[in-house]
C-alpha cells in the first residue's frame, strides 16, 4: 500500500484544523517557517515540538509521520452536526450550562491560532456592545 508524502498530509491536517499558511502551521507547531518548508519539500522529519502539538489533534501520530493507518486516533468520534449547534435558547440570552460546556470543549480543543481569534473577536464583540446599567460592556 502506497503511503501519501508527508507534505500532502499535512495539507490535510491543515485543512482540517483550518490552519490557513505554512506560517501558521510554524505557529501552531512553535517551529520556524523555514523548518515547515523542509517537511513539505521532504528533506526534514517531524521532531518533537510539532509532534507534541499533533498530539493534541485527533489525528494518529502514525499516520501524521508515516501515513499509516488508520488516520485519527482511535478514541476519535468525529462530531455530528448537532453538536455543532450552539445556539443559546431564543426567549433567553444567556446559554444553557450545555452549550457552555459545548464551548469550552470545543475552545480547549481549538489550535492555538483559533483560540487567539476567538478571543479577538470576543474582545471586539464585547467592546463594541453599549454599556449597561452595571457598567460592564463597553470601553
Amino acid at each position: 500500500m502506497k503511503t501519501t508524502p508527508l507534505g500532502e498530509r499535512l495539507k490535510e491536517v491543515m485543512k482540517e484544523l483550518q490552519i490557513e499558511s505554512p506560517k501558521d502551521l510554524a505557529t501552531f507547531c512553535d517551529v520556524s517557517e523555514g523548518l515547515v518548508s523542509q517537511w513539505f519539500s521532504g528533506t526534514t522529519k517531524l521532531g518533537a515540538k510539532p509532534l507534541i502539538a499533533m498530539s493534541r489533534t485527533h489525528f494518529s501520530l502514525d499516520w501524521i509521520v508515516d501515513g499509516k493507518q488508520p488516520k485519527y486516533r482511535r478514541d476519535y468520534k468525529k462530531p455530528q452536526p448537532q453538536h455543532m449547534q450552539l445556539a443559546a435558547n431564543q426567549d433567553d440570552e444567556t446559554p444553557s450550562p450545555e452549550t457552555y460546556a459545548k464551548l469550552i470543549m470545543l475552545f480547549g480543543n481549538a489550535s492555538k491560532i483559533v483560540r487567539k481569534e476567538v478571543l479577538r473577536s470576543l474582545d471586539k464583540a464585547v467592546k463594541a456592545r453599549p454599556t449597561d446599567k452595571s457598567g460592564v460592556g463597553g470601553d
